[in-house]
């Protein structure tokens, strides 16, 4: 502020040459308010929100159109940033496709989709091209589905037997045009081997996961484990009724069936290792507790004739579970041995493959004939 002698000497030549006068620095009390008020508002909203929000309301922003300036810059901003992520997420998608293969496979489109339609508007080559991709990759999924038992090679190989009926149908349809006998000789035995297939491949896939997968092993778990725990609970009661009879043979008896119970443990834990592997050979000590066990008939037929009464029907049920499960022990084995051990192999391997390739050499001849 200036000092009392230079504003009274500045109002000394303003007087002299006749300028008006000039207004002192101090404003009134009423022009020094608004200030006032502003400073406080600052300081108030400072306090309640922090130094940003403080310098955001305060006059000197908001006043001259600031705030509609603000919202401006803050919608382009949001709507810039918004923009290159959209953006990248389609760079992103364009690299994992292939546009420089031609799309005449028609695998793009929705299995959910019209595909009657799609199809209408393709010619014949095309067609017997969509037919052969939808045939092989149908084996190609199913066959990954059989390993694997995944969900995602199941819905491939749903998704491709669609295509492959749909565009089956569509030769059907485009067939109306053939002037060739011979073609539609093909065409009959094409539409019975493309049934034959379609029904085949489902029997398999309905195999996966299931104990029909492998009938041989389903015999173990249905008929051979179940005897194996009734046995050793008949040989622990006749032991234990042979050793509080207190006979003069009983240490043979005990012997015997102390034997017979240790080859159907052996055999119980070794077998169920054995069958779920894909070893062809049979461990060592698995294969002489089975020999053991098939001789063990004889033995127990000497043990019931020195049995008490009560103890003889036990012998004559443990007779009868070590015959009927060296029975069906037999036929697990054999199917072991042979390529129906695996049933969802051998369907995939006998009989589906052979019906795909007869379809891929009818579709090549047809190609070929164009």
């Amino acid at each position: 502020m200036r000092s009392r002698s230079t504003n009274m000497s500045e109002q000394y030549w303003r007087d002299r040459y006749g300028l008006p006068p000039r207004p002192d620095e101090r404003a009134p009390a009423r022009l020094r308010r608004p200030r006032q008020r502003r400073w406080r508002k600052r300081q108030a909203s400072a306090a309640t929100f922090g130094p940003g929000a403080a310098w955001l309301l305060s006059s000197a922003v908001l006043r001259r159109g600031s705030l509609l300036k603000l919202g401006i810059v803050l919608f382009a901003a949001v709507w810039a940033v918004g923009g290159g992520l959209v953006l990248a997420d389609y760079m992103r998608n364009a690299q994992g496709r292939d546009t420089s293969a031609p799309q005449t496979a028609a695998f793009d489109v929705d299995p959910e989709g019209n595909l009657a339609r799609l199809f209408a508007s393709r010619g014949h080559d095309a067609l017997l091209a969509d037919n052969a991709a939808a045939n092989e990759a149908s084996l190609i999924a199913l066959r990954g589905y059989v390993l694997t038992g995944s969900v995602g090679f199941k819905t491939e190989w749903q998704r491709s037997v669609q295509l492959f009926e749909a565009s089956q149908n569509a030769i059907v349809k485009n067939s109306r045009g053939w002037t060739d006998g011979r073609q539609l000789l093909q065409l009959t035995e094409f539409r019975r081997t493309s049934e034959e297939l379609l029904a085949e491949e489902r029997t398999l896939a309905s195999f996966v996961g299931t104990p029909n997968r492998f009938p041989g092993l389903r015999l173990y778990d249905e008929e051979v484990a179940p005897a194996f725990d009734e046995a050793l609970r008949l040989c622990d009661l006749m032991l234990q009724s042979i050793m509080t009879s207190n006979g003069s043979d009983s240490a043979s008896s005990v012997d015997a069936l102390a034997r017979l119970r240790g080859d159907v443990r052996t055999m119980r834990a070794g077998l169920a290792l054995f069958l779920r592997s894909r070893v062809m050979t049979m461990p060592i000590e698995v294969e002489a507790a089975y020999e053991s066990f098939q001789t063990s008939g004889g033995v127990l037929a000497g043990l019931r004739a020195k049995a008490r009464p009560g103890d003889q029907a036990k012998f004559d049920r443990l007779a009868e579970l070590i015959q009927s499960t060296d029975k069906n022990l037999q036929q697990i084995f054999a199917l072991k041995r042979t390529s129906r051990w695996d049933y969802a192999d051998y369907v995939f391997r006998q009989k589906v493959l052979p019906l795909s390739a007869k379809i891929s050499v009818t579709l090549g001849e047809w190609g070929a004939g164009s």
